[in-house]
Protein backbone atom coordinates (compact mmCIF):
# COMPACT_ATOMS: atom_id res chain seq x y z
CA UNK A 1 0.00 0.00 0.00
CA UNK A 2 1.29 3.28 -0.64
CA UNK A 3 0.51 6.85 1.17
CA UNK A 4 -0.01 9.86 -0.73
CA UNK A 5 0.60 13.09 0.12
CA UNK A 6 -2.93 15.75 -0.21
CA UNK A 7 -3.08 19.21 0.35
CA UNK A 8 0.37 19.84 1.73
CA UNK A 9 0.81 16.62 3.62
CA UNK A 10 -1.96 17.61 6.24
CA UNK A 11 -4.36 14.92 4.88
CA UNK A 12 -3.38 11.29 3.45
CA UNK A 13 -4.88 9.20 1.65
CA UNK A 14 -4.35 5.52 0.88
CA UNK A 15 -3.82 4.16 -2.37
CA UNK A 16 -4.06 0.54 -3.41
CA UNK A 17 -1.79 -0.50 -6.04
CA UNK A 18 -2.79 -2.44 -8.45
CA UNK A 19 -0.84 -5.28 -10.45
CA UNK A 20 -2.20 -6.92 -13.43
CA UNK A 21 -1.39 -10.31 -14.10
CA UNK A 22 -0.47 -11.91 -17.67
CA UNK A 23 -2.47 -14.22 -18.53
CA UNK A 24 -0.71 -17.66 -19.79
CA UNK A 25 -0.77 -18.67 -23.19
CA UNK A 26 -0.94 -22.34 -23.84
CA UNK A 27 0.45 -23.97 -27.50
CA UNK A 28 -1.98 -26.28 -29.17
CA UNK A 29 -0.02 -29.27 -28.32
CA UNK A 30 -0.29 -28.73 -24.59
CA UNK A 31 -3.88 -28.14 -24.32
CA UNK A 32 -4.77 -31.53 -26.00
CA UNK A 33 -2.44 -33.37 -23.78
CA UNK A 34 -4.26 -31.42 -20.92
CA UNK A 35 -7.70 -32.66 -22.39
CA UNK A 36 -6.40 -36.33 -22.80
CA UNK A 37 -4.90 -36.35 -19.50
CA UNK A 38 -8.79 -35.23 -17.86
CA UNK A 39 -10.76 -37.88 -20.37
CA UNK A 40 -8.20 -40.35 -18.94
CA UNK A 41 -9.85 -38.72 -15.19
CA UNK A 42 -6.43 -36.81 -14.08
CA UNK A 43 -8.03 -32.94 -14.08
CA UNK A 44 -6.55 -32.43 -10.87
CA UNK A 45 -3.29 -33.98 -10.99
CA UNK A 46 -3.19 -32.57 -14.78
CA UNK A 47 -3.37 -29.18 -13.16
CA UNK A 48 -1.06 -29.73 -10.69
CA UNK A 49 1.44 -31.72 -13.11
CA UNK A 50 0.65 -29.05 -16.28
CA UNK A 51 1.02 -25.82 -13.67
CA UNK A 52 -3.25 -24.43 -14.47
CA UNK A 53 -6.06 -23.62 -12.91
CA UNK A 54 -8.19 -26.29 -12.83
CA UNK A 55 -10.84 -24.46 -14.04
CA UNK A 56 -8.66 -23.40 -17.30
CA UNK A 57 -8.75 -27.42 -18.22
CA UNK A 58 -12.31 -27.44 -18.00
CA UNK A 59 -12.93 -24.80 -19.88
CA UNK A 60 -10.37 -26.80 -22.89
CA UNK A 61 -12.03 -29.50 -22.60
CA UNK A 62 -15.35 -28.01 -23.50
CA UNK A 63 -13.42 -26.15 -26.05
CA UNK A 64 -11.79 -29.46 -27.64
CA UNK A 65 -15.60 -31.17 -27.36
CA UNK A 66 -17.36 -28.35 -28.97
CA UNK A 67 -14.91 -28.47 -32.18
CA UNK A 68 -14.87 -32.31 -32.24
CA UNK A 69 -18.65 -32.19 -32.42
CA UNK A 70 -18.69 -29.40 -34.77
CA UNK A 71 -16.42 -31.76 -37.19
CA UNK A 72 -18.60 -34.68 -36.85
CA UNK A 73 -22.03 -32.35 -37.61
CA UNK A 74 -19.89 -31.26 -40.59
CA UNK A 75 -19.15 -34.57 -41.96
CA UNK A 76 -22.88 -35.48 -41.47
CA UNK A 77 -24.30 -32.70 -43.58
CA UNK A 78 -21.39 -33.13 -46.06
CA UNK A 79 -22.26 -37.15 -46.36
CA UNK A 80 -25.77 -35.88 -46.76
CA UNK A 81 -24.83 -33.01 -49.10
CA UNK A 82 -23.52 -35.70 -51.43
CA UNK A 83 -25.96 -38.25 -51.10
CA UNK A 84 -29.04 -36.06 -52.11
CA UNK A 85 -26.62 -35.09 -55.16
CA UNK A 86 -26.14 -38.33 -56.45
CA UNK A 87 -30.00 -39.01 -55.65
CA UNK A 88 -30.47 -35.60 -57.62
CA UNK A 89 -27.71 -37.09 -60.62
CA UNK A 90 -30.24 -40.51 -60.74
CA UNK A 91 -33.22 -38.63 -61.13
CA UNK A 92 -32.06 -36.74 -63.87
CA UNK A 93 -30.53 -39.67 -65.82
Amino acid sequence: MKKASLAGGSIQKNITEMTKTARARYTLDFKQEAVRLMLDGQSRAAARTLGMVEQTLFTELKVDLQQKLTEAVSEVVSAEHKKSADCQRNLRA
